[in-house]
């Protein structure tokens, strides 16, 4: 299994400046874990993934990129409503190596993954996330999910 470090800098460096909100990096981390699209592992655990209203969710992962933005592996853009995250050079570099240290099957597993991810709709993908884990998904609102966290 990959790190949760790996995990994030490898979903944003499929292609230089991409950039994912923070919703949707942790909607690819999650699917990563879970390996959907190649290389099946188990439901997560490793990442402390729990339900959300609209999907998983894990602070590990907003640690995880505020630790990845102290050392300048990615960064935030301002002006945009959600958090929204890119790789910087050192991070989008590492992401590259990691990838192409996987095999064909894992490393297609993430691009097809992450793609999808970036791409779909987020109701779309929050609907399916609630068919196909609905152990991560519809918990009640808490004051910390109405506050903007996503």
């Amino acid at each position: 299994m990959l790190s949760i470090n790996e995990a994030i800098l490898c979903s944003l460096s499929l292609r230089p400046n991409m950039t994912l909100t923070a919703q949707r990096l942790q909607y690819c981390t999650f699917l990563i874990e879970v390996g959907l699209f190649g290389d099946p592992t188990s439901i997560p655990t490793g990442y402390g993934f729990k339900a959300g209203p609209d999907g998983p969710v894990s602070d590990q992962v907003y640690q995880a990129c505020f630790g990845l933005e102290v050392h300048q592996k990615i960064g935030s853009l301002l002006g945009h409503v959600a958090a929204t995250y890119i790789a910087l050079e050192d991070g989008y570099a590492e992401g590259l190596a990691t990838l192409r240290g996987l095999s064909s099957v894992r490393r297609n597993g993430i691009i097809e993954t992450v793609t999808h991810v970036k791409t779909h709709p987020m109701e779309e993908i929050a609907q399916w996330l609630k068919q196909a884990y609905p152990e991560f998904c519809n918990a009640p609102q808490t004051e910390e999910t109405q506050d903007g966290l996503w």
